[in-house]
């Protein structure tokens, strides 16, 4: 997957699942930020915005929740397709009318966070 240009960015409050989540992707060729909670989170996006091509985003955190990134990047970073990652969605129409492209139900396998990726990012793959 070396041909992949672009980053992933992973904003959690839960640094182990950044860690992880950033490791899987990693090891199959991607370049990944993390963002620990979403101030970070909306740091890293105003930062390297141009260079994001998907955001792997929890839903449930303190300060700057999920669903407040979720409205910042539908008005300023559009072109951003967002995963959203949380135990707490019951169906992925949920976390659409948000305006995210698909979720991750908490606890998920590493194996399906690589398939979601590869989904969004490579679909002729």
């Amino acid at each position: 997957m070396s041909h992949y240009t672009g980053s992933i960015l992973v904003i959690d409050d839960e640094s182990d699942i950044c860690e992880l989540v950033q490791l899987t992707l990693e090891s199959i060729g991607f370049q990944v930020l993390v963002g620990c909670g979403g101030k970070e989170g909306l740091q890293a996006i105003k930062d390297h915005s141009e260079h994001i091509k998907l955001i792997l985003l929890d839903l449930a955190m303190p300060g700057v929740s999920g669903i407040d990134l979720i409205g910042i990047l539908k008005t300023d970073f559009p072109q951003i397709p967002v995963i959203v990652m949380s135990g707490y969605v019951a169906d992925k129409s949920e976390v659409v009318g948000l305006g995210a492209v698909d979720v991750l139900r908490k606890p998920f396998q590493l194996k399906d966070v690589e398939q979601k990726v590869i989904q969004i990012l490579l679909p002729n793959s």
